[in-house]
């Protein structure tokens, strides 16, 4: 069968193949729907009751970016898309890779193991969404601490993966938002867990000391 023979039937099949990237994949997806092998399946039906997702808009959407937005989406999070050489393998790549950012975070702009910024609005969002701890960090250019933790923070976030959202706020362009944090001295550092905050720190921490604290805090281990 072709490609597009083997994605035909398992869409008919209601059977997800975003993440089979050649055809041995999506051959392999086929038999197991066909022998009804499915507990390693999520039928569009499954997913559908798991989120509240466009999925047929985001689709569409990643649908009409050219060829090098989407290698350009894909590098951004760290995947790698040499072997993708159909523009609709592209496609499916980041499609999935939307769909697991936006289970972890609400904006979108939120990815596993990494650190990203983000503005007030963004970061209210984010606090809506309580399945999830958040830490974040409110910085300033300027400040020379901060600078020292950054580096830090990306390490903390890399070790702890989907079990903490980590994002930083700057405190000179986002001044309204951190009055309303009570932000009196930078770097600070704010744990959140239910959209509440648990606890925070002022000054710069080093990478174990900021796990340390986190897993006391929240009782998460890395």
């Amino acid at each position: 069968m072709r490609v597009s023979e083997l994605r035909d039937e398992l869409r008919e099949r209601a059977v997800d193949f975003s993440d089979c990237f050649d055809k041995e994949s999506l051959c392999q997806r086929l038999e197991d729907a066909r022998n009804n092998n499915g507990n390693n399946m999520k039928t569009k039906q499954e997913t559908s009751n798991t989120t509240l997702i466009d999925k047929d808009g985001l689709l569409q959407e990643i649908r009409s970016m050219s060829v090098r937005s989407l290698r350009e989406d894909l590098a951004r999070r760290s995947i790698r898309w040499a072997g993708l050489l159909e523009k609709e393998d592209l496609v499916q790549a980041v499609y999935q890779a939307r769909i697991e950012a936006q289970q972890f975070s609400v904006t979108g702009q939120l990815v596993p193991g990494t650190v990203t910024e983000v503005n007030g609005d963004a970061l209210m969002q984010e606090l809506g969404k309580t399945d999830t701890p958040l830490l974040l960090d409110v910085f300033a250019t300027w400040c020379g601490p901060c600078q020292l933790v950054a580096p830090q923070l990306k390490a903390v976030a890399a070790k702890m993966g989907t079990k903490l959202r980590v994002c930083k706020m700057d405190s000179d362009k986002e001044q309204s938002t951190a009055a309303q944090f009570r932000i009196q001295g930078l770097p600070t550092l704010i744990l959140f867990q239910g959209g509440k905050e648990v606890n925070r720190v002022e000054g710069a921490m080093m990478e174990p000391q900021i796990i340390a604290w986190i897993e006391k805090e929240l009782g998460i281990a890395v």
